[in-house]
């Protein structure tokens, strides 16, 4: 289990994810999850149709062989750079993810690990 130390058997681990209901969290996590993928997802395809009217335009201005394969040359790094940066934020935003609907259900199973300690 991510940031936890210590092993946990099955039986305490299904005890404390019977301690609260965790399936409302999820929904509630995973709307919200699909909310931002889909923002940015609309961001990144506007940013990539702005590239791509800009690519046309200049290609259509190319008044030779050889300013058609700098056009060519400048779009393809643009694009493959704007890819990487789009692949870098949903990584970020997926991992921001990961970590803030996971630390409720950590925090709730230590705080039952701590209460079945002092018992």
């Amino acid at each position: 289990m991510v940031g936890w130390p210590h092993r946990i058997s099955d039986d305490a681990f299904a005890y404390a994810l019977e301690r609260f209901k965790i399936d409302d969290l999820r929904g509630v996590l995973v709307h919200v999850n699909q909310t931002l993928k889909r923002n940015k997802a609309l961001d990144a395809a506007k940013n990539n149709t702005d590239a791509s009217f800009a690519f046309a335009r200049d290609l259509f201005g190319a008044k030779t062989v050889s300013e058609v394969i700098q056009v060519q040359t400048a779009y393809t790094r643009k694009v493959f750079d704007a890819a990487a940066s789009q692949f870098k934020d949903f990584q970020e935003l997926t991992q921001k993810f990961v970590t803030d609907a996971t630390r409720p259900v950590t925090e709730q199973v230590e705080k039952t690990f701590r209460e079945i300690k002092a018992a």
